[in-house]
């Protein structure tokens, strides 16, 4: 999976119209709530078998910053 990949996946996770992009602050996204804080913990298990905390999740700021959560997994 490439980081557009998983970047239109994310967009999908928060069922959000309107486009992302890396740069976007997460406080920016209206749908960015605790519902999809745990769409983003199953989605990260889904996709890569990992379990991703909470507390991970509370330090992103950025879309950029939940996928580095992940980049060791990604291609390029």
């Amino acid at each position: 999976m490439t980081k557009l990949e998983l970047l239109e996946e994310i967009k999908e996770t928060l069922q959000r119209d309107d486009e992302i992009s890396f740069d976007m602050k997460l406080e920016d996204i209206e749908e960015w709530d605790s519902l999809a804080r745990i769409a983003m913990i199953s989605l990260y298990d889904q996709l890569f078998e990992l379990l991703i905390t909470f507390d991970k999740l509370k330090k992103c700021k950025t879309v950029s910053d939940l996928v580095e959560l992940v980049s060791n997994k990604l291609d390029s």
